[in-house]
């Protein structure tokens, strides 16, 4: 199955790993936010998910907003047939999951005390 991948922190970069690690998907780009100044040096530094995605060779994109006509060009020309939203990361908006046939599958961790041992 085709995905877009939306995400831009830790914890997103953490998601990012498993799917990729399942082989059971084609990632055919990541969306995170574009790089920032951060620190007291402000020096310009790169999300958690664009710097794993960049060490698996995946594609990055990091539009400023992504309910502009150029990214939403972006996502049709990849024909994803669905995308991951990480919790505490980017909402996903109502564009990018239309783009898709599949909707927006958000991974927010809720279920990580259910499943592991006490």
């Amino acid at each position: 199955m085709k995905i877009v991948f939306m995400g831009t922190t830790e914890f997103a970069a953490a998601s990012l790993k498993a799917l990729v690690e399942s082989n059971q998907y084609e990632i055919v780009a990541v969306v995170t936010q574009p790089d920032r100044p951060k620190g007291r040096g402000h020096k310009v530094m790169m999300s958690a998910v664009k710097e794993y995605a960049l060490t698996q060779g995946l594609p990055v994109l990091q539009p400023e907003r992504v309910k502009t006509p150029g990214f939403q060009e972006e996502m049709e020309k990849l024909q994803p047939e669905g995308s991951s939203c990480p919790k505490a990361c980017w909402i996903c908006p109502d564009s990018a999951a239309s783009t898709s046939m599949l909707p927006c599958c958000p991974d927010t961790g809720e279920r990580l005390p259910s499943i592991m041992p006490s």
